[in-house]
């Protein structure tokens, strides 16, 4: 599996989440969530992921919905994990099936923190809505 960064939206400050450190042989990265929430902000990470086999049907994970964005076959679901490190009062995820390839996909996070949590995500949702994929 490869994911690659496209951009990071937000309304905090985002560290770089990638940092090299010395290892055993050499360098390693270790990468993170460098960020920290305050009340009523958000991050969004936006980025193309792709694993061989990948079917956005086929692997949608239990509980999550199915939805269409632009016009692509996607499924959305709300992170059961606990972000206290990053602040976040919820996560929202996005994985949306690429127009080039087809076991390729964008993913978009949102991470939020209230209390106005609401407010913040009926933004992101419209900004979902409004996702458009130009065809090559």
């Amino acid at each position: 599996m490869f994911s690659i960064s496209i951009a990071d939206l937000a309304t905090v400050g985002v560290p770089e989440p990638c940092l090299g450190r010395p290892g055993g042989v050499g360098t390693e990265t270790v990468c993170a969530d460098r960020f920290r929430l305050t009340p009523n902000t958000l991050v969004v990470h936006v980025n193309a992921a792709g694993f061989p086999g990948f079917d956005i049907v086929r692997s949608r994970p239990t509980g999550a919905t199915a939805i269409v964005v632009g016009g692509r076959p996607a499924f959305v679901q709300r992170s059961p994990l606990d972000y206290q490190a990053t602040g976040a009062d919820e996560v929202i995820s996005w994985t949306v099936s690429r127009p080039d390839t087809p076991d390729n996909s964008y993913q978009i996070d949102a991470f939020i923190r209230g209390p106005d949590a609401g407010r913040l995500e009926d933004q992101v949702q419209q900004m979902i809505a409004g996702l458009q994929f130009d065809q090559h």
